[in-house]
């Protein structure tokens, strides 16, 4: 017998759970730096690392979704966690540039196995608006990621070095595998049948967003903490504005959610889209004029802005129980291939002090996502 035995337990241990799957997105940005001195290679060969991990995210997350739908949410996350240990180890002893990126693409495939189903698992044990708060909560454990994780883990790959930070992670998740091991908690029966058929084009809107939004992230985040560096900003400000930035986008996800339990979530999602348009323009204008103070503070509001996520994923999961893995899966594709299309795009034309064409990208990313808000009747609701 387990024993986390209560529903409210098992949301904090998700918490947990996507906390660690966030450091383990995030990290790499920052300590590409250190990862190019150690391999002698270019700063836009070390940003195919968060590529790489994107990658195996988009293929693994289709088809762990299936297999959670047919045999449970339970074993296909608990066999995420495992590769995830694997991975992260494997990335802590890599002896060369390739065996690195190779894990990374191993950790992102097992990540797919992993923060879907934990979504889609929220999704049975709630409805309603206990729905929305609990995918918040999931969602904080991301940002909180960037806010404690994030600057963590860089203060130890400083002191100790970047595979000793990725190998803890590594201890991180077999931590997190040992404690789901034993929770005790309701879960819907599998399923002795295979699921019934569910095609992307009967939810496209909520994909087509998640895509853009995440490439939106992917472009900017990627370079960001590299770029302040080189206008200037040292180590312990850099760990302040990335502390900062998580916080932030923490905090949206809190506001967010609140907003939509009581404005409904398409409404809340449109003004959100069309502010994340402002504070990337505003970004991309800062880029040019090459302003260390603008280029901070518009950061800040981007991650705000952006911690929309959640409302998303919520939408994605208003279907049949026997549905809902796949739909949170490919939900999670979509958001990984826009990581990694707006990381390849930023990688591909990043120039040393040239972050405005980076912003522009971003910018490009969400003016698309607009296209798959439903239209507004003259009554205020959204067709669907």
């Amino acid at each position: 017998m387990g024993f986390l035995s209560h529903r409210s337990t098992l949301s904090f241990l998700f918490l947990g759970i996507m906390f660690f799957v966030g450091v383990d997105l995030n990290l790499i940005a920052p300590l590409i730096p250190a990862i190019d001195t150690s391999f002698r290679i270019s700063p836009a060969k070390g940003g195919f690392l968060v590529t790489a991990f994107a990658l195996g995210y988009i293929f693994a997350s289709p088809l762990a979704g299936w297999a959670a739908d047919r045999w449970g949410r339970r074993q296909v996350v608990l066999t995420g966690l495992t590769g995830l240990f694997l991975a992260e180890l494997a990335s802590a002893l890599a002896p060369d540039f390739f065996a690195l990126l190779a894990a990374r693409t191993a950790g992102g495939l097992f990540a797919g196995a992993v923060s879907p189903e934990i979504y889609a698992w929220i999704g049975d044990q709630y409805h309603g608006e206990a729905r929305t708060r609990s995918m918040a909560l999931a969602s904080f454990g991301l940002s909180l990621s960037t806010v404690l994780g994030v600057p963590l883990g860089m203060g130890i790959g400083q002191i100790a070095g970047w595979r000793v930070a990725l190998g803890l992670l590594a201890g991180f998740f077999a931590v997190s595998e040992t404690l789901l091991l034993h929770v005790k908690a309701p879960v819907p029966p599998r399923s002795a049948r295979v699921p019934p058929p569910w095609s992307p084009s009967r939810q496209w809107r909520p994909l087509w967003i998640s895509f853009c939004a995440f490439g939106a992230v992917g472009a900017i985040y990627t370079f960001l903490p590299t770029e302040l560096t080189r206008y200037g900003l040292g180590p312990q400000a850099l760990l302040a504005v990335l502390m900062g930035y998580g916080g932030l986008s923490a905090l949206g996800n809190l506001i967010y959610a609140r907003k939509a339990i009581h404005g409904g979530i398409l409404p809340v999602l449109r003004r959100a889209l069309w502010s994340e348009t402002v504070i990337i323009l505003i970004l991309t204008v800062i880029a040019l004029k090459v302003s260390l103070p603008g280029l901070i503070l518009s950061s800040l509001g981007f991650g705000f802005i952006q911690a929309y996520i959640p409302l998303i994923k919520s939408w994605a999961s208003q279907v049949p129980s026997r549905m809902r893995a796949r739909s949170l899966a490919w939900n999670n594709t979509a958001m990984y291939s826009g990581l990694l299309s707006g990381s390849a795009a930023a990688s591909l034309v990043y120039r040393h002090g040239q972050f405005w064409p980076i912003a522009t990208i971003g910018l490009g990313f969400i003016l698309l996502a607009t296209v798959g808000l439903p239209a507004l009747r003259k009554n205020g609701t959204f067709f669907q």
